[in-house]
C-alpha cells in the first residue's frame, strides 16, 4: 500500500470516529413500549450501550418524517452505531442532546413516561416493528417502572398474576433493543421458559438475530444480547460476563442460592457499565435472600409492592372466590397480598375441623392415634443438634418420638409392658 492510499485510509477512518455518515447507522422500529401504539420517541446508543441521542416526535408529524429526521441527526452524533425507535424511553441524562420536532435541543431529561389517561399516536405499527404480547402496562407495572427508572436496585414484590414475568420481558428486550447486554435469572431452568419463549418472539424477526437454546443465548447483529442463566444448574452464574442490567424472577424460591450467586457472581457482572438489577418474586416464608434485601435497607434496594388485585385485567370475583376458596388466610396474605407471612408453623387443616361445633375438644376426649409430619430438607439444613426430641403421653400411653436418629418408637403401650 503507498503512502498515499495509507493517509487516505487512515483520513476515512478518522472521519467514521468524529461523526458516522445516516447510512452507518442500524435503525430498528418497535412499538410504544408504554402505550402500545407507534413510537414516539427515539434513541441512538454507541457500540458500549450508552445513550448519545434522543429524538422526540412532534404532535402530529408523520411516522414517515420522524423516522427519517431521527436518523438523519443520529447518522451526524459522534460514536452513534444503532438507533432505536419505539420501545421504553430512557431517562435521557448520559444523551449528548435531545432533538425535538422544531429541530431546537430540548433542555429536560428525556422523553418523559407518559401518565394515566394519555393516548398513542393514531396509525398502525410500521411494518416489521418489535411489538409485545402484554403492553401496554397497567397501571401499577407503570408505578415500577418508573421506579425502575430511577434506582439501580428495584425489589418488586407482588402477588400471583401481577405481571412481574411480563415487566421482566418488556425489560430484557428493551435493553437488547437498546444495543445492552442483558442477563435474567432464575432459581430452575423451568422458570426460565415463561421469559425464554416471549423474548425470542419478539426478537426473533430481526435481521442477523441469533438464538441458542442450548446455551441460553440471543445476540442481535447491532451488539445487544441477552443470557439466559439458571441458578440450580450453576452456582456461577453470570461470571465471566458484563452487563448493563440483571433481572431475577422468582428470587424467593431460589433455595438459598442467591445469598451466595448474587454478591460474588451477578453483582460484579454489573460494574463495567454500573449497571441495575431488577429482582421480582411472590414472598415465600419469612427468610432468603429476597426477604432480607427487602426488609435490610442496607443491600440498597428500593422496593415496590403490588398485590394480585393491583392488575385490572384479572376479574375480581374470581380473586374473592381464590381467597375464600384457600384453607388458611396466610396463604392468601402471601400469593394474593404480597405479604410476607409464616406459614411453616401453621397448621395444614382449616380450624374448623379441629373444633367440635366451634369449640375446642374437651380434656377427656379420646385420642386413638398421633400425627407426625417431619420436614427433612429442614432438618438437614438446621441440622438434628437444633431438633429436640419430643416425649408426648396420650391417654395414659407413652410415645417416644426420637426426631434425632428419625426414629418413632412405641414406650409403654400399656401401663407395665416393656420395651
Amino acid at each position: 500500500m503507498s503512502v498515499a492510499s495509507a493517509i487516505k485510509v487512515q483520513r476515512a477512518l478518522n472521519a467514521r470516529r468524529a461523526g458516522r455518515m445516516a447510512g452507518d447507522v442500524t435503525v430498528t422500529a418497535a412499538a410504544d413500549f408504554l402505550r402500545g401504539g407507534e413510537p414516539t420517541f427515539a434513541r441512538a446508543f454507541d457500540r458500549k450501550g450508552a445513550l448519545v441521542f434522543a429524538a422526540q416526535r412532534a404532535q402530529g408529524e408523520p411516522f414517515e418524517i420522524f423516522e427519517a429526521r431521527a436518523r438523519v441527526e443520529a447518522g451526524r452524533v459522534a460514536g452513534a452505531c444503532s438507533l432505536l425507535i419505539g420501545g421504553l424511553p430512557d431517562d435521557g441524562r448520559n444523551a449528548g442532546r435531545m432533538q425535538t420536532g422544531d429541530g431546537q435541543n430540548a433542555d429536560g431529561t428525556g422523553p418523559a413516561y407518559f401518565q394515566a389517561g394519555e393516548t398513542a399516536f393514531a396509525g398502525g405499527l410500521p411494518r416489521g416493528a418489535v411489538t409485545l404480547p402484554d403492553i401496554p402496562p397497567h397501571l401499577s407495572q407503570l408505578e415500577a417502572l418508573g421506579l425502575i427508572r430511577n434506582h439501580r436496585r428495584v425489589a418488586l414484590v407482588a402477588g400471583r398474576r401481577w405481571g412481574k414475568t411480563s415487566l421482566l420481558t418488556m425489560l430484557a428486550v428493551n435493553g437488547a433493543l437498546s444495543n445492552r447486554s442483558v442477563g435474567v435469572f432464575c432459581p430452575t431452568y423451568k422458570f426460565l421458559g415463561p421469559l425464554f419463549e416471549p423474548i425470542v418472539s419478539a426478537l426473533r424477526a430481526l435481521p442477523g438475530v441469533r438464538v441458542n437454546r442450548m446455551l441460553g443465548e440471543i445476540r442481535l447483529s447491532g451488539g445487544g444480547a441477552i443470557d439466559f442463566w439458571s441458578l440450580d444448574y450453576t452456582a456461577r452464574a453470570g461470571r465471566g460476563r458484563r452487563y448493563h442490567l440483571a433481572l431475577i424472577d422468582e428470587s424467593a424460591h431460589d433455595e438459598g442460592r442467591l445469598a451466595d450467586s448474587f454478591p460474588a457472581s451477578i453483582a460484579p457482572a454489573l460494574l463495567d457499565f454500573n449497571g441495575s438489577v431488577v429482582t421480582a418474586s411472590t414472598p415465600n416464608g419469612l427468610d432468603g435472600w429476597f426477604h432480607d434485601i427487602v426488609h435490610d435497607q442496607r443491600h440498597g434496594f428500593a422496593v415496590f409492592h403490588a398485590p394480585t388485585g393491583a392488575n385490572p385485567f384479572l376479574p375480581v370475583e374470581a380473586i374473592a372466590a381464590l381467597r375464600a376458596e384457600l384453607p388458611r388466610p396466610e396463604v392468601a396474605l402471601q400469593e394474593l397480598d404480597a405479604q410476607f407471612v409464616d406459614t411453616g408453623g401453621a397448621t395444614i387443616f382449616p380450624l374448623a375441623a379441629l373444633l367440635i361445633d366451634g369449640e375446642p375438644h374437651p380434656d377427656d376426649f379420646p385420642c386413638q392415634a398421633i400425627g407426625l409430619a417431619i420436614d427433612i430438607d429442614q432438618f438437614r439444613r438446621i441440622g438434628p443438634h437444633r431438633v429436640p426430641a419430643l416425649d408426648r403421653r396420650v391417654q395414659r400411653r407413652q410415645f417416644l418420638i426420637d426426631l434425632v436418629s428419625f426414629r418413632l418408637a412405641a414406650a409403654r403401650i400399656r401401663p407395665g409392658s416393656r420395651r
